[in-house]
């Protein structure tokens, strides 16, 4: 099994053990290491994430991967995204709806920021300032969370 194709299925997996518990799964990465393996999970709440909600993602979880992988020894670290998250996925515009961001665009070579309006299967909206901008996925070439967009 491929690293992705590891991760995609643990993503499924996890994701409603973590939304079972209010909050949202916004990334999951996984790769073995040495025999171990090494899981990064990354949780949101729009309220914000406390070490008390990450301890107890880190109790639901641990028991379910252990039991998908019982030959390997585990080693899994819960996270928030952090204040300037590097946007990976489509998925996560939906996630961090209403959030600034600031978005770098493979056609303007320009930062683009304000704050995630909507995002649908192919493009997301970034409202600045009251005007509305909708840029496709394939034209981001990078983005990252920026409260400094939020007003």
């Amino acid at each position: 099994m491929t690293e992705q194709s590891m991760e995609d299925q643990l993503y499924e997996d996890m994701t409603p053990v973590v939304s079972g518990s209010g909050l949202q799964l916004v990334d999951l990465r996984a790769q073995i290491v040495k025999d171990v393996l090494r899981v990064l999970v990354v949780i949101y709440h729009q309220d914000g994430i406390g070490v008390d909600q990450c301890a107890e993602v880190h109790r639901m979880l641990a028991p379910r991967i252990e039991a998908i992988y019982p030959d390997r020894d585990l080693r899994l670290e819960v996270s928030s995204p952090g204040i300037e998250r590097i946007i990976r996925l489509p998925r996560e515009y939906r996630i961090f709806q209403s959030r600034g961001v600031r978005v770098y665009s493979k056609s303007g070579q320009e930062w683009v920021g304000g704050v995630i309006a909507g995002s649908d299967e192919e493009a997301v909206t970034i409202d600045q300032a009251g005007t509305q901008q909708r840029i496709a996925y394939a034209d981001i070439q990078k983005a990252r969370l920026d409260d400094s967009q939020e007003v």
